[in-house]
């Protein structure tokens, strides 16, 4: 990340493996990143550093995806990260940031590529809709 009045870099750092999907927050203050191993790290800009590191994927970490393809995020209580589960279904995973833990998971019927987000959050409510590429829908609540 670079300040755009000096051009010079605010954060510099590599990753371990390919950005599979990433955000920025608005207002610029922080980053989050997901990798294709399933390491997602949130950056904090004004302090230069990591803030945290998830492993959301089952094998790497305490997750129950085995693939993350994209994520949504508020960037202070929650991300919810799309993949796969199980035998290959779509899947979707709702972490709680402050705890840094997985709170569910919503397995879904329809083919693993292609999981794309619309958020809404309202408190400690929200609501979300999946969509695939097969054009399946799905709607969840969760609060």
């Amino acid at each position: 990340a670079w300040d755009v009045r000096s051009g010079n870099p605010v954060l510099d750092r590599e990753l371990g493996s390919s950005v599979v999907a990433c955000a920025l927050q608005p207002g610029g203050r922080s980053a989050v990143a997901l990798d294709e191993t399933g390491n997602l790290r949130l950056w904090d800009f004004r302090r230069q550093c990591e803030s945290f590191r998830l492993s959301v994927l089952a094998g790497a970490g305490s997750g129950s995806l085995s693939a993350a393809h994209c994520f949504f995020t508020d960037f202070a209580e929650y991300i919810v990260i799309g993949g796969s589960g199980h035998g290959g279904c779509s899947s979707v995973a709702l972490w709680d940031i402050p705890s840094q833990r997985e709170l569910r998971m919503w397995a879904l019927d329809d083919e693993p590529s292609g999981v794309q987000f619309l958020v809404e959050g309202r408190g400690s409510v929200f609501s979300f809709l999946s969509v695939s590429t097969a054009g399946a829908a799905h709607t969840f609540s969760h609060g």
